[in-house]
């Protein structure tokens, strides 16, 4: 005991021993100090683009300013260019924007998207058929082709089948969104006037191959169930942007929403008659995933792209 005493009084002693429990101390807090905390990057919630194509090959410039990969899902409401399968580099262009086979990725077919036929190029890059539906965060998303024509019978059979088999089924989820290029909904009520922001009105198409199967008699009745049995319905079109009115919202007496979004000013060469267009807005929704309550708003397009860029 002595001598235990007498090494640790000794000043030398004392210098050592003070040395090394510093630097059993530094080691111990050396990983802690340097590790870099984990940055947790929350994303917004998602994105529905209509309309948005600039030429044949591109879209709106402004959309490819904008940091998509901040969106938990982005949803493209059709005409993403306007000759968009005329060469196979356009779909890749597409694909490398906005990575159309990502569960996250959602593209509803416009009639520029198709008009040049190679459908395959599409669906060889989403890995999809140009309508089917999926299931995540307690919402259910069907995506619709609103482009066929009446010789195409067994594709309008099969989609319509399709869509009766979802609506009978559906029980689990909260909300169920239509996707959809074409505004096939615009007589569901006599209060609507989505025409006046409908770059073209298609209340024509027929779901199946006969004069009876317009979308307000043969798939509003099945939505309307739907809404019935608590989920909430929500059918977004985006064949819109080339009228005065950018945005469209309408409640029918069913509690179902029909919503309306696409852009073009940047198309309109004559800055006067540009000028007389009101800004161009994108839609974007937020579904709370505890309280399963939606909310949407149509955001100016340049404003979001400044935010974008600070």
């Amino acid at each position: 005991m002595t001598s235990l005493l007498s090494f640790l009084t000794n000043k030398h002693n004392s210098s050592w021993i003070c040395g090394t429990i510093c630097l059993l101390i530094l080691s111990s807090c050396r990983y802690d100090t340097l590790a870099p905390e984990a940055v947790v990057i929350e994303k917004k919630g998602i994105l529905f683009l209509g309309h948005p194509y600039d030429t044949p090959t591109t879209v709106d410039p402004r959309i490819e300013l904008l940091d998509l990969t901040q969106y938990e899902q982005i949803w493209l409401g059709g005409d993403i260019c306007s000759e968009t399968t005329k060469a196979l580099s356009t779909v890749q262009y597409i694909d490398t924007l906005f990575d159309v086979s990502s569960p996250n990725t959602h593209w509803a077919v416009g009639n520029h998207d198709i008009r040049n036929g190679n459908l395959e190029w599409i669906t060889d890059a989403t890995q999809r058929k140009l309508f089917y539906s999926h299931s995540s965060n307690g919402m259910t998303i069907l995506v619709l082709n609103s482009n066929l024509d009446r010789t195409e019978c067994e594709e309008k059979e099969a989609q319509f089948q399709f869509i009766q088999q979802l609506t009978d089924t559906i029980s689990e989820s909260s909300h169920l969104f239509l996707l959809m290029h074409h505004i096939v909904w615009g007589k569901v009520e006599d209060g609507m006037d989505a025409i006046s922001t409908a770059n073209a009105g298609s209340s024509w198409m027929q779901f199946r191959c006969n004069n009876s199967s317009k979308f307000e008699q043969i798939i509003y009745p099945l939505l309307q169930q739907v809404q019935a049995r608590g989920v909430q319905v929500m059918v977004i079109s985006g064949d819109g942007g080339q009228k005065k009115s950018k945005t469209y919202e309408y409640l029918t007496d069913d509690g179902i929403w029909f919503l309306i979004s696409g852009i073009n000013n940047v198309n309109i060469e004559d800055p006067v008659e540009r000028a007389k267009l009101p800004p161009d807005r994108v839609l974007y929704l937020e579904l709370d995933p505890e309280s399963r309550r939606l909310r949407w708003e149509f955001p100016d397009l340049d404003l979001l792209v400044e935010e974008s860029q600070e």
